[in-house]
């Protein structure tokens, strides 16, 4: 009976554990002026090649020659983006800005670190960019859209 109440415990401490990193990162990103949940759309979108944000979602099955990136962030302006992205480049790991627009109609920038060939290769690298960049969590995987 104990070892079931140890492992409730350490469940409820770390669904506590996530949910509070998840409320400061978005109070963080809504601070920065990101992930607030109201984006609008740029003054200027014919500047942007925009892709649909579910493109950026791992479909099942992967496909066989995609390349993988993970996400730093997202955010509602280019600005917000660009400083994120700046600051990957000055740790020297590779960095793109994406412009997408959601189901909703709404526009986002997503900040993606590297390019890996395979997810288990991004999934990999994930624990140091994010100890790198100061972050306690693992960093969602993306599929990047293809190049044209």
């Amino acid at each position: 009976m104990s070892g079931f109440m140890n492992f409730r415990v350490c469940s409820i401490k770390r669904a506590f554990r996530y949910t509070v990193a998840t409320l400061i990162i978005a109070f963080t990103m809504t601070a920065c002026g990101g992930g607030d949940g109201e984006a609008n759309p740029p003054v200027s979108q014919g500047q942007y090649e925009w892709v649909a944000l579910e493109q950026l979602q791992l479909p099942t099955p992967l496909p066989e020659n995609g390349i993988y990136a993970l996400q730093a962030g997202k955010f509602s302006n280019a600005e917000g983006a660009e400083a994120l992205r700046s600051r990957v480049l000055t740790l020297g790991l590779p960095s793109s800005v994406i412009p997408v627009v959601d189901k909703d109609g709404l526009y986002w920038f997503i900040v993606s670190i590297g390019s890996f060939e395979s997810p288990d290769a991004a999934r990999a690298s994930s624990p140091s960019i994010s100890s790198q960049l100061g972050m306690s969590e693992q960093l969602p995987l993306i599929l990047l859209p293809p190049q044209k």
